[in-house]
C-alpha cells in the first residue's frame, strides 16, 4: 500500500491513541510494521539512486564530530617530541568532515608533499649554482660560441614532468645565442659528470 499523506496521518492518529497502552502498541506494530518497513526501504532505495550525496558514512574514529582525542600533544602528526597529555585535534580518518566516505584534506599527506617540494627546490637551487660553475669552466676552457661572457649566467633551473610520466631537468642560460650548440654540449657534459645526467640546456639572449 502506498504511504500517502492521508495514510500517514491515519497511522499517526492510531499510534497516538495507543500511546501508553502496551497491548495496543504491540497490535499497532504487528499490523503496520511490515508496511512501514517496506516504505522505509523503498525510500532508502530512491534516495540512494537520486541523491547519493545525502548518504554519510559516519566516521568510526570520531563518530561524526570531525575531532577526536589523541594520547599525546603530537596528535595526528605522530612521533617526535610530544607532551604526555590527552589532546583534542582534527580527526585523522575523516579529516574534519565527520564523513569517512568523503574525508577532508589529508594534512599528513599535504605536509609530506610540501616537504618533498622543499627538497626539490633545494636541488634546483643547487643545479643552478652548478650550471654557473659550468659556465665559468666553459669560459676557462675557451669554448667558442655566440656568447656574451661578461653577463652569461644561468637564470633558472626547473624540473619538468611530462604527461607521459617522464621527468627531466632543464636550465635556462641568458646572454648566449639560442644556437650556441657548443656551449650547450659542454654544460650538459659537465653536469653529467657530476651526477646530473638528464638535463636539457636552453640558451637565449
Amino acid at each position: 500500500m502506498q504511504l500517502t499523506p492521508e495514510r500517514l496521518a491515519e497511522l499517526r492518529r492510531r499510534l497516538e491513541e495507543a500511546h501508553g497502552d502496551m497491548g495496543a502498541l504491540a497490535r499497532w506494530a504487528e499490523e503496520h510494521g511490515d508496511e512501514l518497513l517496506e516504505t522505509a526501504l523503498d525510500l532508502d532505495r530512491r534516495l540512494a539512486y537520486y541523491e547519493p550525496d545525502m548518504y554519510i558514512k559516519r566516521c568510526s574514529a570520531c563518530h561524526g564530530r570531525g575531532r577526536r582525542e589523541y594520547p599525546d600533544t603530537s596528535t595526528w602528526r605522530g612521533g617526535g617530541y610530544a607532551g604526555q597529555a590527552i589532546t583534542v585535534d582534527i580527526c585523522d580518518r575523516c579529516w574534519g568532515t565527520g564523513d569517512e566516505g568523503r574525508p577532508g584534506t589529508d594534512l599528513r599527506a599535504l605536509i609530506a608533499d610540501l616537504s618533498l617540494m622543499t627538497e626539490q627546490q633545494r636541488r634546483l637551487q643547487h643545479l643552478r649554482r652548478l650550471t654557473n660553475d659550468a659556465l665559468d669552466a666553459a669560459e676557462a676552457a675557451g669554448i667558442e660560441d655566440a656568447v656574451n661572457w661578461g653577463d652569461l649566467s644561468c637564470v633558472e633551473a626547473a624540473l619538468v614532468l611530462t604527461d607521459e610520466g617522464r621527468s627531466y631537468y632543464w636550465v635556462i642560460i641568458e646572454e648566449a645565442s639560442p644556437d650556441a650548440y657548443k656551449l650547450g654540449v659542454y654544460v650538459r657534459d659537465w653536469l653529467a659528470k657530476r651526477g646530473w645526467t638528464d638535463v636539457e640546456v636552453l640558451t637565449e639572449w
